[in-house]
């Protein structure tokens, strides 16, 4: 290990497996993702640690807050496509409106030729 790639004191450092499990993330894939995005850069750089003949990424615990308190988090209205026949389009209002749900039909008008599927 090179003088730059050591650890600073007093910094918490996780491997990956165990980003994952703080993270609440579902894969390690998904955290080497991040990691070689560089989502876990700021406020203090991963490091290489060598570990039992082999290298290691460890990751700050201060970083990996910062990047799950940065993250977009989707919010407003989500926009949905039904696909359904005319007549049903009254019924589909109404169950909208009865369940309290904002939104707007927007009908296609396209009506299927009969004898077709």
């Amino acid at each position: 290990m090179t003088k730059k790639e050591a650890p600073q004191e007093g910094i918490k450092y996780l491997d990956l497996k165990a980003v994952t499990k703080y993270a609440g993330f579902a894969h390690d894939i998904y955290t080497r993702q991040l990691l070689r995005q560089g989502k876990f850069d700021y406020p203090a750089p991963p490091v290489k640690e060598e570990h039992k003949g082999y290298w290691k990424w460890m990751i700050p615990a201060a970083s990996v807050d910062h990047y799950l308190q940065s993250r977009k988090v989707r919010t407003g209205k989500r926009r949905f496509i039904l696909k359904m026949d005319l007549e049903d389009a009254e019924k589909a209002r109404k169950a909208l409106k009865a369940a309290g749900i904002e939104h707007t039909l927007e009908l296609s008008f396209k009506k299927k030729a009969k004898g077709t599927k």
